[in-house]
């Protein structure tokens, strides 16, 4: 094989690389182009999505991941934002903390700090009973390293407590 025919293989390759780039991403952002308040890029570690399509909410179930605005002066300076969490407890079940840890009925859902990441002092949420139906507990998963070892740094219902579905703007729907 001569270089010549390595560089044409190369060359060919990478002509039919980019070609089928262009035709997987050219939908994508045909549709951020066309209705970019439908897709949301995700800029946390907080859920294990990077892209979701956002759509009209029609009823709460259990899993599904909503977004909706909130405000807090613990995140952002305290302006609103958006804000997307899995809907790991619903209205209906039973919702209970032991300490400082969080269920929905038998099953843990998380671990609630005392402080921040940056040290700030933070009140967690405290329920236990049934949650209204209507209302959510929305939890996030996003970990880091504290004191060598691995804590859930998410901030979600574990510090403002349920949610009301009436809030909620949109249904996000994982798309990568």
């Amino acid at each position: 094989m001569t270089l010549k025919t390595v560089f044409e293989k190369v060359t060919k390759a990478g002509y039919w690389f980019s070609v089928m780039a262009v035709v997987l991403l050219a939908p994508v952002l045909a549709v951020m182009v066309i209705c970019p308040d439908r897709i949301l890029i995700n800029e946390t570690p907080s859920i294990p999505y990077k892209v979701m399509w956002l759509s009209k909410p029609a009823r709460l179930h259990k899993g599904a991941y909503y977004a909706w605005t909130i405000s807090s002066p613990h995140v952002h300076g305290g302006k609103p934002f958006l804000i997307v969490k899995k809907a790991s407890c619903i209205g209906g079940e039973t919702l209970s903390t032991k300490g400082n840890e969080y269920f929905c009925g038998p099953f843990p859902l998380g671990t609630a700090k005392d402080k921040s990441a940056s040290g700030a002092l933070v009140e967690p949420f405290r329920f236990n009973g049934v949650i209204p139906e209507g209302n959510f507990f929305g939890i996030g998963h996003s970990f880091r390293s504290e004191n060598g070892r691995m804590v859930d740094d998410s901030f979600d219902s574990r510090y403002f407590g349920l949610v009301d579905f009436k809030l909620v703007r949109s249904v996000a729907t994982p798309l990568l």
